[in-house]
Formats: structure tokens, sequence, C-alpha cells
């Protein structure tokens, strides 16, 4: 009996053993991620997949519904084929999931589309670029240290740093990549800085580009000639105003499509042309200028004005008795020019007058610089210094004065630059006993040249380099034309003939 029961038991025993040792736990959840997912043609995805309970019985099974467009390996691994749609769908036990699959052809297209992009050398350029793509991460990188990048939240802005060399002109790339992608590569390239000098050479009108002399007056002209200003457009189009004549003068106006020209609005007068400028929009070119008639009395009737294209608009009458017009620009639609008028000076905006303040004991307005909303004046007023008489540098804003640090000086040209530093440049010290020189607003003037007829007759300041032209020399020697970088002097002019500069022009 006993033996019975022990038999018993253990078949007993044994059934339950064996019934806790069958494992059959059937799967209650299946998911994977992503469950959406776009591709470009030839990347891949592996996909990943959770089953619930973790503890289920079963095996994973992967199946694609289009194999031509993307198929699916036994471990999960999605790869693009061909452009199109597939369905990727996991299967484990009874239960399934799907990832929806988009394969598109890989694009990465910059715009605008450039052959390349050329920038003008002197002042620091930029071109934004937007990018369009289907990969995830790309790069644009330059290969030459001038070159810059900027990324945006749509595609990035490349800068061009300022080329002040007026011989050697830059070239290099920027490549925009991304892996797996064919390669944008837009060739960059700086034109070398072009110095426009207006003057004259033994008092023959002409102007200099980087050094090398264009006559503008003809051959065979013999008469005395001078160019008192120059615009050039963004095109090179290049125009100079000056006047023509010794004891009897005349303003004229030159461009290369009109030639040299005299203006004279009024019989029997006299004139000269101090400043030009155009609206490059229209081509409208403008000239300022001054038109004098020779009294009984050797006194003189002045009206002042500007040419616009050729036609005299006057600004004021021979009744006023003595006028002069000077700097004149063109900007953002507007028509900005020095005028004096009966011992008052004014700067105008659309012949709108604004009166400068009186300084000292006379004011003279030589150059203008227009920024955004704000006019500046430079020139010099008549002072005291120690109980002798001396022309002392000053600057008006917006008709306010403001006067520079107490010494003879008079400056001949102005510019403010993107922190609204005032830079003047001219001639300091008197008569032929002076040199050239700059200022930055009130501190110490700077010396650039020696003492010897030195005078500067522009400045730019572009990243920091400070650019001066001007010539050097005292009789009964010849004056040489020079520019100074940084302070570097360089000769233009061998001092054969005597050469001047008046007005100079860097793009």
């Amino acid at each position: 009996m006993k033996k019975s029961f022990y038999l018993l038991m253990s078949a007993a025993v044994l059934l339950l053993f064996a019934a806790g040792c069958a494992k059959d736990i059937p799967v209650e959840q299946v998911s994977v991620e992503p469950q959406e997912v776009t591709l470009a043609l030839g990347e891949s995805v592996i996909l990943s997949v959770t089953v619930l309970p973790e503890d289920a019985d079963y095996e994973l099974a992967f199946s694609s519904n289009n194999e031509e467009v993307a198929t699916v390996s036994a471990e999960g691994e999605v790869e693009a084929l061909a452009e199109g749609e597939a369905v990727i769908t996991v299967k484990a036990g009874s239960l399934s999931a799907t990832c929806a699959v988009t394969v598109i052809i890989p694009t990465l297209e910059v715009s605008p589309s450039l052959e390349e992009l050329v920038f003008e050398g002197v002042r620091t350029r930029t071109q934004e670029f937007a990018v369009t793509t289907t990969a995830t991460e790309w790069t644009a990188e330059p290969d030459a240290d001038w070159i810059g990048i900027e990324y945006t939240d749509g595609g990035f802005v490349v800068t061009a740093a300022a080329n002040i060399s007026m011989k050697q002109a830059r070239e290099g790339n920027v490549t925009v990549s991304a892996e797996g992608y064919e390669s944008v590569v837009i060739p960059v390239k700086q034109a070398e800085m072009k110095m426009y000098i207006g003057g004259n050479d033994n008092s023959t009108a002409c102007y200099w580009l980087n050094g090398e002399q264009i006559s503008i007056v003809g051959d065979g002209w013999v008469g005395a000639s001078w160019v008192t200003d120059i615009y050039v457009e963004k095109d090179g189009t290049v125009h100079c105003a000056g006047r023509e004549g010794l004891a009897a003068s005349f303003a004229a106006y030159w461009s290369e499509e009109m030639g040299w020209n005299m203006f004279q609005p009024y019989s029997n007068c006299n004139g000269n042309a101090n400043g030009v400028t155009v609206d490059e929009e229209t081509g409208d070119v403008y000239v300022s200028a001054y038109h004098y008639f020779q009294n009984a009395d050797w006194t003189q009737t002045t009206v002042s004005g500007y040419h616009k294209n050729m036609t005299w608009y006057p600004l004021t009458n021979e009744e006023v008795g003595y006028s002069q017009s000077g700097a004149i620009a063109f900007q953002d639609g507007n028509l900005y020019m020095v005028l004096q008028e009966s011992g008052a000076w004014y700067y105008l905006v659309n012949d709108e007058r604004h009166e400068l303040d009186y300084l000292g004991e006379g004011n003279y307005p030589s150059c203008m610089f227009v920024k955004g909303e704000d006019v500046y004046v430079g020139g010099w007023y008549l002072t005291q210094d120690g109980g002798e008489y001396i022309y002392a540098p000053c600057y008006w804003k917006n008709g306010e004065g403001v006067e520079l640090a107490l010494e003879y000086g008079c400056p001949y040209d102005i510019y403010v630059d993107e922190e609204d530093n005032v830079w003047l440049a001219g001639s300091k010290g008197p008569g032929l006993d002076r040199c050239a020189a700059y200022w930055k607003n009130n501190e110490p003037s700077v010396d650039v040249s020696s003492y010897a007829n030195g005078c500067a007759v522009s400045i730019d300041v572009i990243d920091g380099n400070i650019i001066i032209a001007g010539f050097e020399g005292a009789y009964p020697g010849n004056s040489v034309l020079k520019y100074w970088i940084n302070g570097e002097e360089t000769a233009i002019s061998d001092g054969s003939t005597s050469c001047a500069g008046e007005a100079t022009v860097i793009i």
C-alpha cells in the first residue's frame, strides 16, 4: 500500500512539474518606432520594436509591401531603394505594427544659383543664400580666410572681408555639402580696390585710376583746367566736375559719353563747379556750381545752384550779391547740397535750407557726408589762438557745430564710419608750411606727411584701415600725388610735373 501511494504521489508531482515548465505567454502589444519615416535614396534606418509583456513568447518577422521602394532585413534595417512609398510590417506572435516609409530623391540646392559670386574689392560685402535639401545635416565651408560664413534659419550668409589691395584680386570657394549628397560649389571672387583721384597734372584736368593717369580734356587742349570733384557709378561710369580758365574761369562737367562741357547759363558770366553726384536709379546727373559777373566797381555778383542734366536750377539770385554752392550728394531719393548766401551757410535737403551754427568769426564748410537721416558737414572756422587768427577744424552734425582741438587745420573731406566716428582729413598748418593730417572725433590730429605743402583731400576708413589721398611738395618744386594706407605712403606721380588731387572715390 505504501508503495502504491508513493507512486501515485510521484505521478502527481511530475504532472505539476511539467505544467510549471510549459511557458506559453501570448503577445499583448506590439509597437514600432518610427511609425513614419522619410528617407532619401540610399539612406537606411533601423526600426525599434517593443513587445509587451516582456516575457511573452514570440519571434519577430519583418516584411515590406513594396520591395522595389524599400526592403527590410531580419534585424529591422530598412533601406531606401527607389522613389515612392512602402509599408514595413513587423509581426510578433499574432499581433503586428507598421512603419510608413516615404523614399525621396535626395536634393541639395542653393539659391540664388550663381555660377560665381563676385564682390567689389574695397568694402565688406555680404550675400545671403537659402538652402533646400532633404539632408538632415549640411555644412557650408569656405577655403579662404577672407571668406566668412554665418548660418541662418534657412541657409547662410557669405561675407567677404575688405580687400584694400589695388593690385591683387582674390579667389576662393564655398562648398555646401551633406553626407551622401552631391556638393554645391560656389566660386567666390573679389576684385581689387579701385581708387579714383580727380585733380590736375600741370594745370590740366585728369583723374587717376589705381595710379594710372586718364586725361579728360582731349589731345591738343592747352588751356588750364581742374577737376574739383569726381563721382563713380557702381558700373564704373566716371563723372567729373571742375573749371576751366585762369583770369576768367568757367564751370565744367565731364563724362566719357559727353566729353568736356562748360556751363554758361548767363551771358558774360564766369563760374566754377564744386561737386557732382548721380541718381543711379534714374541716371540724372547733378553738378553744384556758381556763376558770377564782374561788376564795374570790381565787385562780383554771384548766382549759385546746380545743373541737372545740363539744365540750370538757381537757388540764389543776382540781388543777393555773393553766394556759393559746395558739396553735393544724392542719396535715398534726396538731393543734398551745401550753400552759402550773404555770409550764412546752409545744408540743403531737396532745396530746403538748414542753417549751420555760426562758429568763431566765420564758417568755411568744405565737404559733406550723409549717413541715414544725419547730415555731416566738415570744414573750418576763423578764430583766435593766443591773439592770432587761425583757421581751426570743425564739423556740423545736422547743423550743430562741433569744434575740434584748437589748432591751425583745414579739413577737405569727411567720413563717418559704422560706429558713428567722425573722421576728417585735410591740411594742418599755415601756407606752404603745412602737412597732410587727419582728425578722429575730438582726438589730437595725426600727421600724415611732412610739413612741405602736404595736403590730404580725402579719407575713407574701411574695416579699420585708414585710406587717405592727397599731395605733397612745395614751390619751386613740383607737388607729388600720393596716398597713404594706415600711414604707409605711396607716390603716384614722379615729380616731373606738378600734380594735385581734389577728390577721391574708392570702390
